[in-house]
């Protein structure tokens, strides 16, 4: 319970930074759609007048619903574009925080390792490291050991798969305690700061 409420509010500090740099990114997002959307419209006022011309008979009307469909592909457009500057947003946002969790501070990066893993070393378990935590693998099993000297004898392996974070592994069952999955748990809760903070 303690560690949960440790993860919990290294969380809440994290969701705080996160939501600091937010407002710095989105300027620069918005100046760059918008640029595309005032292209968009000038392209379609132009099909608009040519249109117009070539149907003087029936211009009023056809200028109505010419407008009409011209400003329903506007909006798709813009919907677009929208769409996917949010997801470029998105997905930057997110690597950028997962960067800062892999440059933690050494001393915090082990703390927290250490609360992460269990106090008692199961049996036959392997310790999986990212390969960029090499340099904390002897400490981190000094700490562990610490707690139960069953960790001094596990075997540990550094990994490529993962950035950041330590796994357990036990037989086929493996507690996946990694900055990726960490970010992937808080996936629904970072997409709403960053909606209510950047995309509103």
């Amino acid at each position: 319970m303690v560690k949960e409420v440790r993860m919990i509010q290294g969380i809440d500090k994290l969701k705080q930074k996160l939501a600091d740099d937010l407002q710095v990114k989105k300027q620069e997002i918005d100046e760059q759609t918008e640029a595309e959307i005032v292209k968009i419209q000038e392209k379609y006022a132009k099909e608009i007048l040519a249109a117009q011309a070539a149907e003087a008979k029936w211009q009023e009307q056809y200028k109505e619903q010419e407008a009409k469909r011209l400003q329903a592909r506007i909006n798709l457009e813009q919907r677009r574009l929208k769409l996917e500057s949010e997801q470029e947003i998105i997905d930057k946002l997110l690597a950028d925080l997962l960067q800062k969790l892999v440059a933690m501070p050494r001393e915090q990066k082990l703390d927290y390792y250490v609360q992460l893993l269990p106090e008692k070393a199961p049996a036959k378990g392997v310790l999986l490291l990212s390969r960029n935590d090499s340099d904390l693998l002897n400490d981190l099993q000094q700490r562990l050991s610490a707690e139960d000297q069953a960790y001094s004898n596990m075997e540990c392996n550094l990994q490529d798969d993962f950035q950041g974070g330590v796994k357990l592994k036990q037989g086929n069952i493996c507690d996946d305690y990694s900055f990726e999955e960490l970010l992937h748990t808080c996936n629904y809760e970072l997409l709403q700061l960053i909606k209510k903070t950047v995309l509103s």
